[in-house]
């Protein structure tokens, strides 16, 4: 499941790098583009013709190696109220929260248990030999 989701938001990282995709509901509008997620409370989005492409393609990438940021109301220079509030989270924040513990529970998982062949993970209960006798390897 974890790593499923690492690699959906890899995913997202990767095409909101080079697209946008727009859903504009009740309220709010949600961005994913130019490597992060964003939302906008009544605004930009909310004000444009409803007829446009909600996927357009972004010229020349922009990974969003930012920090997150919640902003109040934002205004285009010379222009309409771009929101009344803002929320952006980039991409890879919420790539390193999903894949950290997934990382640490597959490796965390792979651990080979004290009293087994730490070469091919055996119960080595009960053996006296000294020789593990699934691989031949000497404990």
């Amino acid at each position: 499941m974890g790593a499923a989701m690492s690699l959906a938001t890899a995913l997202a990282w990767g095409t909101s790098t080079q697209w946008k995709y727009v859903w504009v509901g009740p309220g709010v509008s949600i961005v994913l583009g130019y490597g992060g997620l964003t939302a906008y409370g009544d605004g930009y989005y909310h004000q444009q013709d409803k007829s446009t492409p909600r996927i357009s393609r972004l010229h020349g990438g922009f990974l969003g190696l930012t920090w997150p940021s919640i902003c109040g109301e934002m205004w285009i220079l010379d222009g309409p109220k771009a929101a009344d509030w803002q929320v952006w989270m980039p991409l890879w924040v919420l790539l390193i929260v999903i894949t950290a513990p997934t990382v640490l529970a597959f490796w965390r998982g792979k651990r080979i248990p004290t009293g087994h062949c730490q070469h091919c993970g055996y119960d080595l209960t009960a053996n006296t030999t000294g020789i593990c006798p699934e691989c031949g390897e000497r404990i």
